[in-house]
């Protein structure tokens, strides 16, 4: 198998697709809960603000 390194790789990223494809998912979850600990600090902020930022424009 050593004359035809290329020849394996080729084949590797078929099975990668897959693999890669899981990955999102699992990540899609904990990625949500950054972003609403993000949005529940802003609309602390606000609350804690006089003005919000939306009327400041």
């Amino acid at each position: 198998g050593a004359p035809n390194p290329y020849a394996a790789p080729a084949q590797a990223p078929q099975p990668q697709p897959a693999p890669a494809a899981a990955p999102p998912a699992p990540q899609s979850a904990p990625a949500a809960e950054p972003a609403r600990s993000a949005g529940a600090a802003e609309k602390a902020a606000a609350s804690a603000e006089p003005t919000q930022p939306e009327d400041a424009r």
